[in-house]
């Protein structure tokens, strides 16, 4: 995944997601967070495929290391 990629994701009903994070409806507005929304990201380009959490850390932490240890 690659933020630095102008993109923008059109949806059903009217639901836009432009790549600075604004998912938009009609008049309505919801600022999506960097990686929250290269989570998302990743999940819309892999549709209809499984995602291995391996695959969501790497594009989205790249060289960040995450561990599921509390």
């Amino acid at each position: 995944m690659d933020l630095e990629n102008k993109f923008s994701y059109h949806f059903l009903e009217g639901l836009t997601l432009t790549e600075d994070g604004i998912l938009t409806q009609g008049n309505e507005q919801i600022y999506i967070p960097p990686k929250e929304l290269g989570v998302l990201i990743v999940l819309l380009e892999s549709a209809g495929h499984v995602v291995l959490k391996d695959m969501i850390i790497e594009s989205v932490w790249k060289n960040i290391i995450v561990s599921d240890d509390p």
